[in-house]
């Protein structure tokens, strides 16, 4: 394997992750927005 690739991989794979932990961030944040709400 050479480092290119390597290092794309790497890219590749911390991207989803923060994508996902953003993704989750925000699900979170508008759980607790609808749980404070007073139409709830």
């Amino acid at each position: 394997m050479n480092a290119a690739l390597i290092h794309d991989k790497l890219f590749i794979k911390t991207f989803w992750e923060q994508k996902i932990v953003k993704h989750n961030q925000l699900t979170e944040n508008e759980e607790q927005r609808t749980k404070n709400s007073a139409l709830s």
